[in-house]
């Protein structure tokens, strides 16, 4: 399938969210988390798993063997920026935040995101 076929929406510009930064973006209806973290591009669910915090409302912090994770506002649960895994050694019940990714595409002026894609979604 090319990136043609599939269903493109716009949730803002690239200089809209600065290297280091997490930002909640809206899809039609969807909550998305935006990342942008060394260099690169993550699109994921919003919710984190535990008890639903906004994770585009969190931050990135050192945690984990000096680690940067995204770190959920609510309850400070850590999840990787780019893939969405909690770290090593969480308790089994923390799943990864990415049950829905989204494909992702730069055009000259910002972001676009598709539906739900299967594996994480990064630029």
């Amino acid at each position: 399938m090319t990136t043609d076929a599939l269903d493109w929406i716009s949730v803002g510009r690239i200089e809209d969210l600065p290297e280091g930064r997490v930002k909640t973006v809206t899809a039609r209806t969807t909550s998305i988390c935006l990342v942008h973290f060394d260099g690169q591009w993550a699109a994921m669910n919003n919710h984190c798993p535990h008890q639903k915090g906004p994770l585009g409302e969190g931050s990135i912090e050192k945690g984990v063997d000096d680690k940067c994770w995204i770190r959920c506002p609510w309850h400070g649960w850590d999840f990787d920026p780019l893939t969405g895994k909690p770290p090593a050694g969480m308790k089994t019940r923390a799943r990864k935040c990415t049950r829905s990714t989204f494909g992702m595409a730069r055009s000259s002026w910002g972001w676009r995101l598709s539906r739900p894609t299967r594996g994480p979604s990064r630029m």
